[in-house]
């Protein structure tokens, strides 16, 4: 090792999160998972006025009501594009991770969350529905790009004891998120008829907070080393992020790594199906990610406040209160299994999430199927869901 690169690898025994890195990790999720979980909750409470939008749009133009088919249609399109957005965003995410790097990658990636708060904010008063549409579909690419970047830049700063955790805060940003949507969103807050627009297009907060906060912020040590063939550069954002800690074995880590890239051959997407010994780690994270995606965790989200209203019978503002206290156990359970995820294991923990989403699948089909009006049953089982 040359005498410059000593002076930058400072001695210590010891790796341990320190305000550089608490900072880093802030400003990372911040503009990205935390605003996927906005946008993720953001439409849930206020679903009725946005209704009412879209009807008084189509009186506006037509001189006639909307009738409820529609509605239930362009609802269930505001909903679920933003999806197919995040699909696109998500196909992506690694070219602009690759190309721009994991930093400037976050940072260009809220032009999409400006462009997506304009069509949000101005849909009401130009009483125009394609406004908001667009406006979803542009915020799921956003999220879509961030969901791939975010955790990506997390793991590849933290130190090598603390990857565990770090990978845990995407996904508590996330549900954070969704629970302030759905605080700022109640009736007496942001919820009303006038004031919906601004609710949509509160993730520009948080958009502005990350320019100014990532901004300061290293590019990620891994990124520079194995993409960028630069050690001088890797050395000083470990320098900064690491504060004092030694992370030697990190730069062993990535040269190790970076070698192995040089040996290997890029691989497109077919090619990682189509590679015998690939097959089986794809297929356990995809079995990983459907156990996820298909639990009914989206449908409690995005239309948890309706089903009690509906089916537990709870007025508008009790179903809201309901739809929070839901928020507030997913966070408070994610919260705990990062603090446990190095301890208990990542295989013990989902076994045990994907037992009681079963369970709680099976009370909560069951109250719809057989109409058990029991609304302490019906919360309970869309708790567990979370």
């Amino acid at each position: 090792m040359d005498t410059d690169e000593e002076t930058y690898i400072l001695e210590s025994d010891k790796q341990r999160l320190n305000s550089r890195l608490v900072f880093a990790f802030f400003s990372c999720v911040i503009g990205s998972s935390f605003v996927f979980g906005v946008h993720t909750g953001v439409v849930n409470l206020p679903q009725t006025k946005i209704e009412q939008f879209l009807n008084e749009t189509e009186l506006h133009r037509t001189g006639h009501h909307m009738t409820q088919s529609k509605i239930t249609l362009l609802w269930a399109l505001i909903v679920s594009i933003w999806a197919i957005g995040g699909m696109i965003g998500g196909v992506n995410a690694g070219y602009f991770a690759d190309k721009l790097g994991r930093k400037k990658g976050l940072l260009l990636n809220n032009i999409l969350t400006f462009l997506a708060v304009i069509l949000f904010g101005f849909s009401k008063l130009a009483l125009s529905y394609e406004m908001l549409i667009v406006g979803r579909f542009i915020a799921g690419i956003q999220c879509g790009i961030s969901t791939g970047i975010a955790p990506l830049y997390l793991s590849e700063v933290a130190p090598l004891k603390l990857r565990g955790a770090a990978g845990t805060l995407n996904q508590l940003a996330i549900v954070f998120g969704v629970l302030i949507s759905q605080i700022i969103g109640m009736d007496f807050i942001l919820g009303t008829d006038k004031l919906w627009p601004i609710l949509l297009s509160f993730p520009v907060i948080a958009a502005i907070l990350q320019l100014l906060t990532f901004s300061l912020c290293p590019e990620s040590p891994k990124y520079l080393y194995i993409n960028k063939n630069d050690r001088y550069a890797a050395i000083r954002a470990l320098q900064w992020l690491r504060s004092g800690d030694s992370f030697e074995e990190e730069l062993q880590d990535m040269q190790i790594q970076g070698e192995s890239c040089e040996n290997t051959e890029k691989m497109s997407i077919c090619g990682i199906f189509t590679t015998k010994w690939l097959r089986r780690p794809i297929f356990i994270s995809i079995i990983m990610q459907l156990s996820q995606q298909l639990s009914g965790i989206n449908a409690v989200i995005y239309y948890s406040t309706q089903i009690f209203r509906k089916t537990a019978h709870l007025t508008q503002t009790a179903s809201q209160f309901a739809s929070i206290g839901v928020s507030v156990v997913n966070f408070i359970i994610t919260a705990i299994s990062a603090s446990l995820v190095d301890k208990a294991g990542r295989r013990y923990l989902h076994l045990l999430g994907l037992g009681g989403m079963f369970c709680a699948a099976c009370a909560l089909t069951t109250s719809f199927l057989w109409e058990v009006n029991d609304k302490y049953i019906l919360i309970l089982s869309t708790v567990n869901i979370e």
